[in-house]
């Protein structure tokens, strides 16, 4: 039920993020929706309960929700020449949570008992209160930086803020790399004025 509840809300609210923007507080939202949903799981009866469904629907609409603006959060506060490093790098972790938590929730779940599936509602629950911390820092950090998640996608101080970025990390690049090539002539006339050295020195010595 969760991926066709995702299948449908994930358009529908891409769209409006583009329009409205408010992307920070949105990722705080889904982080919310996501620690309150799954305490409210945890301190329920253990027993069939329309509530269960409802929660599950909830699950799949702050999944929604979080898809359709984590990428292209990314794709606005990096810079236009590291945008494919930054989304490798978040893919690479996404995959790596998805392999090694399975197995943490396999090993507690592996009794079966109510015990260990209040356990696994729990490191959930943790896992969304760090979402919803790491969302607030994003939003106001945001708020004091430009407001790039803040703005509509299309708004023009959102696409002046992301040049003037990209504009900045070229320049940081060059510079980098103009020291980088100063220090390595540097070297090089250095290791050049040792080997004459040493060969002045080995011709006098003979």
């Amino acid at each position: 039920m969760i991926p066709i509840t995702a299948i449908f809300m994930i358009p529908l609210l891409s769209g409006i993020v583009v329009v409205v923007g408010k992307k920070g507080f949105a990722l705080m939202i889904a982080a919310g929706l996501a620690t309150g949903v799954y305490w409210h799981l945890e301190t329920m009866e253990a027993k069939p309960s329309p509530k269960v469904t409802i929660c599950i629907l909830v699950i799949g609409f702050f999944y929604a929700l979080y898809s359709s603006v984590i990428w292209s959060s990314m794709t606005l506060v990096v810079p236009q020449q590291g945008t494919n490093v930054a989304l490798g790098l978040a893919t690479t972790i996404q995959n790596v949570l998805m392999t090694v938590l399975p197995i943490y929730f396999g090993s507690v779940n592996e009794d079966r008992t109510i015990d260990a599936y209040n356990k696994s509602l729990f490191s959930l629950r943790i896992l969304g209160l760090g979402g919803l911390v790491s969302a607030t820092i994003v939003t106001i950090v945001d708020l004091k930086t430009g407001m790039r998640l803040n703005l509509p996608e299309n708004d023009k101080r959102v696409l002046d803020a992301k040049s003037k970025s990209s504009e900045k990390f070229r320049t940081e690049t060059m510079i980098t790399e103009n020291l980088l090539s100063t220090k390595t002539k540097s070297r090089s006339k250095t290791t050049g004025t040792n080997n004459e050295d040493d060969t002045a020195f080995k011709y006098e010595t003979s």
